[in-house]
């Protein structure tokens, strides 16, 4: 006997108000792809160097152990695009466990962020406060925020994730 197929959700509070979910439709239809892209487009350049331009040989020889990191976390990079995509789905489908995973993805993204910095600092022997910029500061702030924000978006909607 075929299964009835599952009402969609309807995207109303417990309370009856109506609740935007144009930032889901933007997670999901965007921002997801943008971050599997720009995954790829890390793994790539790690891959091959690209990100020390025409010098790679050079910085590889003179640092001889930033060629297994940058090895490391491109496959941590294509690791995350895959996520990215699987995180994707899960949200679309309305599963349970999918604002859990996206906030989880978030998480990973910023710390494998911060551990490649970490790990490019001990191979090269620079100080804390040469690799710690003010961009890479604000880039992990805005990530937090973003993390915490999602957090409270997600759980306001989290009638809406029973499949």
């Amino acid at each position: 006997m075929p299964q009835p197929t599952p009402q969609p959700p309807t995207f109303e509070a417990t309370n009856g108000t109506a609740q935007g979910m144009k930032w889901f439709k933007f997670v999901i239809y965007a921002q997801l792809f943008l971050s599997a892209a720009a995954s790829l487009l890390n793994a790539f350049a790690l891959f091959t160097g690209a990100s020390y331009g025409d010098s790679a040989d050079l910085v590889y020889t003179f640092y001889s152990g930033l060629r297994a990191v940058d090895i490391l976390f491109a496959i941590i990079y294509v690791a995350l695009a895959g996520a990215a995509i699987y995180v994707r789905m899960r949200l679309a489908k309305f599963r349970r466990d999918a604002p859990s995973l996206y906030l989880m993805f978030l998480a990973a993204s910023l710390a494998a962020q911060i551990l490649y910095a970490v790990f490019v600092m001990v191979v090269i022997g620079i100080s804390p406060l040469d690799m710690f910029d003010i961009s890479t500061v604000t880039s992990t702030i805005t990530t937090v925020v973003l993390i915490v924000a999602n957090k409270v978006y997600f759980e306001r909607r989290a009638h809406l994730f029973v499949n």
